[in-house]
């Protein structure tokens, strides 16, 4: 089958059936659909705003790998490296700040720290628990004459939740100052990677699975639909650097050896060390930094 529905990595304009398959929430079946031309996978329909609140409430903080946890493929560090070599801190925004650990991080530098989550009861159990601003309302993140206030915003682990791309992520770029720097970090779930080859390999000459879980990441990105997405919203390369992570395969080898988790810990092991030899061209996660037009 194909759709005529464009990528919202690459602007591609037609999407084909994928090797994924399909997941099932509420009462409802999410497709995912391949991109011709960068090879992202893309679900469709897109979770309308009932099922977004449904899936994103305060129970999602529970599933969310936290950053400081020994399996997460996130690197704060990454993001507090950057704000070290600033000459002089400014106001740093985690947009989707999860548990706030980041904010009070970057705060501890000298940095003014906002943060931003799309449902009000999570934004205000994060401000109670961090002492940051945690805002629901993007309009409390421009000053008093509607201009942009922010010199660095985070996108961890976000776009990849995102919905509607083609117009969230323009205004998400209006919240940065002029000549002001974006970070972002997130899975590329498809790849190139030999992991991920192997996965699609697997899953070849099956009828179609459906899984029984919510449609959390709406876009599986590979390393040329993410680059593309960045350059098409006229965004300055800093930074790109993609590596592999274990996630989602298990971290450590655990007895006993003959399981399914220990050999997609083998697999993992050797599509890292393919990877390692790749010169940045293969992997399951990037490293983003850009800076807006002046």
């Amino acid at each position: 089958m194909s759709d005529k529905k464009q990528c919202p990595l690459c602007s591609g304009q037609e999407l084909k059936e994928s090797w994924f398959g399909a997941t099932q929430y509420n009462g409802l079946v999410f497709e995912y659909l391949e991109c011709v031309s960068c090879c992202s996978l893309v679900c469709t329909p897109m979770p309308d705003t009932m099922t977004l609140q449904k899936m994103y409430g305060a129970e999602y903080l529970a599933v969310n790998i936290k950053a400081t946890e020994a399996d997460s493929p996130k690197d704060p560090e990454f993001v507090l490296r950057t704000l070290r070599k600033a000459i002089k801190p400014g106001l740093f925004l985690d947009y989707g700040c999860g548990e706030g650990d980041l904010l009070v991080s970057a705060q501890k530098l000298g940095w003014d720290v906002i943060g931003f989550e799309y449902d009000p009861k999570v934004a205000m159990e994060v401000a109670s628990q961090t002492g940051c601003q945690v805002f629901s309302d993007e309009s409390m993140l421009f000053d008093d004459h509607g201009k942009p206030k922010v010199d660095v915003l985070h996108l961890g682990d976000v776009i990849e939740h995102l919905t509607d791309l083609e117009h969230q992520f323009p205004k998400i770029l209006q919240i940065i100052k002029p000549g002001g720097l974006i970070l972002a970090q997130g899975p590329l779930e498809a790849g190139p990677n030999l992991f991920t080859k192997v996965l699609k390999l697997s899953k070849k000459g099956k009828s179609k699975q459906v899984a029984s879980m919510p449609p959390y990441h709406v876009i599986l990105a590979t390393v040329n639909g993410q680059r593309k997405f960045f350059e098409n919203h006229g965004l300055d390369q800093v930074e790109y650097k993609v590596t592999e992570e274990d996630w989602p395969a298990p971290s450590r080898l655990i007895k006993p050896i003959l399981t399914r988790n220990s050999a997609l810990w083998g697999i993992r092991k050797i599509s890292q060390a393919v990877s390692a030899l790749s010169f940045g061209t293969m992997g399951n996660r990037y490293f983003y930094a850009g800076r807006t037009g002046k």
